[in-house]
């Protein structure tokens, strides 16, 4: 699917470390995709070559959780590919409730952000759709953007995309925070 990422290995040769490694995809057709890499490998892949899917937990998790359901998260990192407008991922839902287990505890970190130009939240619902969350609760938990961490575009010095804890449109909605923190550092 457009944007998943995958992990590519057992290519040798001199341009193995080009081709080796984990990446965002593009340009999916039935048996093919395209991937950016760091630079020119300047020869063909070779070698006893595997891809595959790398499989993100948490979005999975979140997007079977119901309205309205209550969701405990235990200490330690989080990884998510949150949301962004056309770009998708896992949305919360009306009523829920998600909770961590402190501050620093309970940390949601955004990771492979790969579409440019591109607005991406650890926790939001597409505020263009009727799918308002009315009654949804956040608290304790820190979110780090990881912008250091995303993927630089070749002939690129930066990411550019922009990154944010929240978006959150709807009735009564509440975002509790002891202290709280939003790491935008690299």
């Amino acid at each position: 699917m457009e944007g998943d990422v995958v992990t590519i290995a057992g290519v040798t040769g001199a341009g193995a470390p080009y081709y080796n490694g984990t990446f965002p995809i593009y340009s999916v057709a039935t048996y093919t995709f395209k991937y950016y890499m760091a630079a020119d490998p300047g020869a063909s892949a070779g070698g006893a070559i595997t891809c595959s899917k790398v499989i993100f937990q948490f979005d999975d998790l979140m997007r079977t959780m119901q309205p309205s359901t209550t969701i405990h998260l235990g200490p330690g990192v989080f990884q998510t590919r949150g949301f962004a407008l056309d770009v998708g991922g896992w949305q919360a839902a009306a009523g829920q409730k998600i909770q961590g287990s402190g501050m620093y505890l309970t940390t949601l970190k955004i990771v492979y952000a790969t579409v440019a130009n591109k607005h991406y939240y650890a926790v939001a619902n597409n505020i263009n759709a009727t799918n308002t969350l009315d009654y949804f609760e956040a608290s304790d938990f820190t979110v780090d953007c990881n912008l250091g961490g995303q993927p630089v575009p070749m002939g690129s010095d930066f990411v550019p995309l922009a990154c944010s804890a929240l978006s959150i449109g709807g009735f009564a909605r509440s975002i509790l925070g002891r202290k709280g923190s939003l790491n935008v550092s690299q």
